[in-house]
């Protein structure tokens, strides 16, 4: 119960900043404070950009509500290497030519596709967004027991004091102000890989982050 009120403590704050700043460019537009056309439609692309953020924030609140309720859906068999084709493929248009994936043999997995969907993607978008000038790399490989999946970037890393807070709801760091995003990326994969049997493992250094994804292999 506590920390369900402090994550809608947590939720309402992020919303708040967004709505605050369309009302208040709506009063000006409606007070008439504003009346230059090319002022006006700077407003308008700020108000638009803001609900965006509002929208990103609101759907991934729903991925992790959905993943907070008890699993009860049977596994199925699952391609890793073609769900991480799908989430690099979404993901290009944010990321342009900087992502690339190698995947060899069969990793299949029994699991559910949404899932680990969801895990995967919200990994390679936190390396887009917090190494903007970085390839990101990812990896998909089967051994006896495991197939994994390996999203690796080159910088800037993760402060130290930062690396156990990672995986908490709205955490994003002292150094990361700069770059747009919620703090619910790292949640999401991390509860939708648990909650269908497997791991996730964050390390981080100046010279770049690696997380990676560990699911037991279908037999």
């Amino acid at each position: 119960e506590a920390r369900m009120r402090q994550f809608i403590a947590d939720a309402s704050h992020e919303l708040r900043t967004p709505l605050t700043a369309i009302m208040g460019y709506l009063d000006m537009l409606r007070r008439g404070a504003v009346r230059e056309d090319d002022a006006i439609a700077k407003i308008h692309e700020t108000m638009h950009d803001e609900s965006l953020r509002m929208r990103a924030v609101i759907e991934k609140l729903l991925v992790l509500a959905r993943l907070d309720r008890p699993f009860s859906q049977p596994l199925v068999r699952v391609d890793v290497a073609a769900v991480a084709r799908r989430a690099a493929a979404e993901l290009a248009p944010l990321a342009g030519d900087r992502i690339s994936l190698e995947a060899t043999g069969s990793a299949c997995v029994d699991a559910d596709e949404p899932d680990l969907y969801e895990a995967i993607k919200n990994v390679v978008d936190n390396a887009i967004r917090y190494a903007p000038e970085s390839p990101v790399e990812m990896r998909v490989a089967r051994d006896d027991s495991a197939v994994t999946v390996t999203v690796a970037d080159s910088g800037p890393g993760i402060d130290a004091a930062d690396v156990p807070h990672v995986f908490e709801r709205f955490y994003r760091g002292r150094t990361r102000n700069a770059a747009e995003g919620s703090g619910l990326g790292l949640a999401i994969a991390r509860k939708a890989i648990e909650r269908i049997g497997g791991r996730v493992v964050l390390e981080s250094s100046p010279a770049g982050t690696r997380v990676t994804l560990s699911l037991p292999a279908a037999r």
